[in-house]
């Protein structure tokens, strides 16, 4: 009995070979195991701390301002509520938001001339997590 060269061929096609089992293998199951091990442990990385979240919620207003001080010949904004009234082409200064945030407190941001937070009791002063958060002693940190 011969054997038909084109049905042996279609016939060792559709068996897997052992190196391309060992390559799903490979890329199933081993690779992703340490990516996922990675990604799990990561979680507490990503919970960010109350004052670390306040200081990068501060950055965007105090961007908004700039630009409105710059659209506005020099004058600062009455409110944080003036970074989201739209200009002429519908965009507001506080790009992509329609409320001013709170900080992680709930507490408004607050704007004098520096943007800043309470902290977590919501009264200005403190120390740890009460402390005061703002622009200004963000700018002292990266100065030096």
């Amino acid at each position: 009995m011969e054997m038909d060269p084109v049905a042996d061929r279609e016939s060792r096609r559709r068996r897997p070979s052992a190196l391309f089992i060992a390559a799903v293998c490979v890329f199933s199951v081993i690779v992703p195991g340490p990516l996922v091990l990675l990604a799990l442990g990561s979680g507490r990385a990503c919970a960010m701390e109350p004052r670390d979240k306040a200081r990068m919620d501060i950055t965007a207003p105090c961007a908004a301002i700039d630009s409105y001080e710059l659209s506005n010949d020099g004058q600062l904004p009455a409110s944080l509520d003036a970074l989201l009234v739209p200009d002429s082409g519908g965009s507001t200064h506080l790009k992509n938001r329609t409320v001013i945030p709170v900080d992680p407190w709930g507490q408004p941001y607050r704007f004098g001339v520096r943007v800043f937070s309470t902290g977590g009791d919501g009264k200005p002063g403190g120390s740890g997590d009460d402390a005061d958060i703002d622009n200004f002693s963000m700018e002292r940190r990266t100065q030096r």
